[in-house]
């Protein structure tokens, strides 16, 4: 019978080797690592802790993903998943405007600065009027978008990354308590983003800092998906999470000017202030619920 330790371990041995050829293949393929092709790519990255969590299971003589939490259970933490992922944005750009670098830019400036390369230059003056016409700015627009995103489309895709971190190492971890799991996974979900991070994901002006960086922004994002895994019985609570986290992390960027990769928005330094903060206000939380009952 295979024990945790084999099992944790065969995990993250296959999941990350699976990441690394992955990234191996795109680099060698010589296509640019920007636009349709990173969305793929990423896309695709994100499958390869289910395919890990497949041999393992299997190596241990079980299905692919019973005893994983892979059932969804309709309770209100999938709700708590979805609003504690867009605190977590909020409090990040909150954060942001803190710090000397960045400033709150209410208009479209900030937006067209970091997104407006991606718009033909004979296209941006019509993109500019587009954009200032709209009733409400486009960063609020973002949020209901990310929500329905989040519960949905994006949720299938963290599923895959999700049933490893939050199903199979949750499973072999949970008896350390929210904490210290978190704190294991959250490295481990960290280090495993590293080489497409290193193609340029996240931190295309910085990307050898940004893996450290990076691996941060895990550990501390990983205390709330552990919470809603625990609370709810499913792993689709943190794909919940994660998927609405992933679809409003733009957000910021679009009322943030100044600042670079490695500062501005919920994968900079903005977000490691926030999110700290977060988690220090869960840690009290839950310690207060803990000392009533």
């Amino acid at each position: 019978m295979m024990t945790s330790t084999r099992k944790v371990f065969l995990f993250v041995g296959l999941s990350y080797g699976l990441a690394a050829l992955m990234a191996a293949l795109m680099a060698l393929s010589g296509l640019e690592f920007t636009g349709a092709v990173a969305l793929v790519f990423s896309a695709a990255y994100m499958f390869t802790p289910l395919a890990a969590v497949a041999v393992v299971q299997r190596a241990a003589g079980e299905r692919p993903l019973r005893g994983l939490g892979a059932g969804l259970r309709l309770n209100r933490w999938l709700a708590v998943a979805s609003v504690g992922a867009l605190v977590l944005v909020l409090v990040s750009t909150l954060a942001g405007f803190a710090l000397p670098w960045h400033h709150f830019d209410p208009g479209v400036d900030a937006l067209l600065a970091r997104f407006g390369e991606l718009i033909p230059p004979e296209e941006l003056a019509e993109v500019r009027t587009q954009l200032e016409a709209l009733p409400i700015h486009p960063a609020l627009l973002a949020l209901p978008q990310a929500v329905i995103a989040g519960a949905t489309i994006n949720a299938l895709f963290a599923f895959g990354e999700e049933i490893g971190w939050r199903g199979l190492l949750h499973r072999e971890l949970a008896g350390l308590g929210l904490w210290r799991e978190s704190a294991i996974v959250g490295v481990l979900w960290g280090f495993w983003h590293a080489p497409i991070i290193l193609l340029g994901h996240n931190y295309p002006e910085h990307p050898l800092p940004g893996v450290f960086l990076f691996v941060v922004i895990c550990l501390l994002l990983s205390p709330l998906h552990t919470l809603v895994r625990r609370r709810s019985g499913s792993v689709w609570a943190a794909a919940i999470c994660h998927g609405t986290f992933n679809a409003a992390a733009g957000a910021p960027l679009l009322i943030t000017a100044g600042g670079s990769d490695l500062t501005v928005g919920v994968t900079g330094l903005a977000g490691v202030l926030g999110m700290g903060a977060f988690n220090l206000g869960l840690a009290i939380w839950l310690w207060r619920r803990g000392a009533r009952s």
